[in-house]
């Protein structure tokens, strides 16, 4: 008897095995729900507002989901949960954008996947760089605004690259701007349709009366060539 094998012992095994496999093949489905990929998240149904919409955690990932029932959605923009407002493509957080993105409600600086209501300055994203106050571009804003790289003339909450020459401020001072930058260092003689002017540390100095590089300058204004 020793020397020949069980079958009932040999469909023990088998049935161990089998339940093995099905328990790999259960953990390894509900893994995949709970951590969707981006290919995954893209076959919820597509919204473009971010109305009716929330952000929860589902495994790994923060998705987002219609309020009413739960039910994950593909949504590319600004969503917000308890937490905050959070920048999502194609229906998941990307916690690693950091720039300026869309919702029904405006244009936002995102840091970190995250909204910075704090922000206010000039910032960057694809269709260029922009005026931010509390954390949303102001498209009504013109004048000038600052960021680490200088200061900027901005028209209509966006710096306007193409603008070159003089401009003045509402406190009566000109300035000088290069593409769109003001140069707060430039000395020299700039024109505008209103004449030729000396300009010092980026401004029109309306108190100078003088000679300047051959030119004579009466408050500010070339009048001629010094004699």
């Amino acid at each position: 008897m020793t020397k020949h094998s069980n079958p009932a012992v040999r469909m023990n095994w088998s049935a161990v095995l089998v339940s093995v496999l099905l328990g790999v093949l259960l953990f390894l489905g509900v893994f995949f729900l709970s951590n969707s990929s981006p290919a995954e998240a893209r076959s919820y149904p597509i919204v473009r507002s971010c109305q009716g919409l929330t952000v929860k955690q589902v495994g790994k990932s923060w998705v987002t989901v219609k309020e009413s029932n739960g039910a994950r959605v593909n949504y590319t923009g600004v969503a917000e949960n308890s937490n905050g407002w959070w920048r999502v493509v194609g229906g998941v957080v990307d916690f690693k954008y950091t720039g300026i993105a869309q919702n029904d409600y405006g244009w936002w600086r995102i840091v970190n996947g995250k909204v910075d209501f704090n922000a206010d300055g000039v910032f960057q994203n694809f269709h260029g760089w922009w005026k931010v106050q509390n954390g949303k571009v102001d498209f009504g804003y013109n004048g000038f605004a600052d960021n680490e790289n200088g200061t900027w003339k901005i028209r209509n909450g966006k710096v306007d690259f193409n603008y070159g020459g003089l401009y003045m401020t509402e406190d009566g001072v000109w300035h000088y701007i290069e593409n769109g930058k003001v140069l707060p260092t430039y000395e020299g003689l700039i024109a505008n349709n209103h004449g030729a002017w000396y300009v010092k540390n980026g401004t029109v100095q309306f108190g100078f009366t003088g000679t300047y590089q051959g030119y004579s300058v009466q408050t500010g204004k070339v009048s001629g060539k010094a004699s």
